[in-house]
């Protein structure tokens, strides 16, 4: 299987049923968004540091990218569809295929998988650096 479907499976399913279970017990709010964002992020960075880890190949800023981004992009889509169905079962289908709800949806699923893009981005970094380092220090040595 490849890494970025283990990391859709493995961080961004757990992290969309999370959102989900958590919003309807709580009312929504910026500063659980802003948390959710930040925990997306994490999950991304994490798996995507375990991908580095693991993979016998080289680990490239693409792979990080797309590897922590896909963590986000199925939370986003785990959380709003899987609301999306609970708000039709409970309300008028009117207000859940409004222009106005579909565009929040497309919004929170974009910065879902922004800020584990990012995350994802900061592991191939950090991989980056850290072996131009230690290829500086065996050059110098």
């Amino acid at each position: 299987m490849r890494y970025e479907y283990k990391a859709a499976i493995v961080g961004g399913i757990p992290l969309g049923i999370c959102m989900l279970c958590f919003l309807l017990m709580v009312s929504p709010s910026r500063q659980w968004e802003i948390l959710f964002f930040l925990l997306s992020g994490s999950i991304g960075a994490l798996l995507s540091y375990f991908c580095y880890k693991t993979s016998p190949n080289s680990f490239s800023l693409k792979k990080g990218t797309v590897v922590g981004a896909s963590v986000g992009l199925a939370a986003g889509f785990v959380y709003f569809v899987s609301s999306a169905i609970i708000y039709f079962v409970t309300v008028d289908i009117d207000i859940i295929l409004s222009v106005r709800s579909l565009s929040l949806a497309v919004i929170g699923i974009v910065q879902l998988t922004v800020a584990s893009g990012l995350g994802g981005l900061a592991v191939g970094l950090l991989s980056k650096l850290g072996r131009r380092s230690s290829v500086i220090e065996r050059s110098e040595g």
